[in-house]
């Protein structure tokens, strides 16, 4: 995902914006959030995505 931001402005909400928009990390919000999803093989069973795939979205989050 590529950077609107302002260059050289260093802002964590900017940041996290930017990361929100992302359609992966909406999915794996919601099944978070309202679907008390914790565990890794949850996510992919519900996403029903690769393991290589999820771990990429999931340690852009961390």
């Amino acid at each position: 995902m590529q950077s609107k931001q302002v260059p050289g402005a260093n802002c964590p909400i900017l940041r996290s914006v930017e990361r929100v928009g992302d359609w992966w990390t909406l999915m794996v919000l919601r099944d978070s959030l309202f679907y008390g999803l914790s565990r890794f093989d949850e996510f992919q069973k519900s996403l029903n995505v690769s393991s290589n795939m999820l771990t990429t979205r999931l340690n852009q989050l961390v």
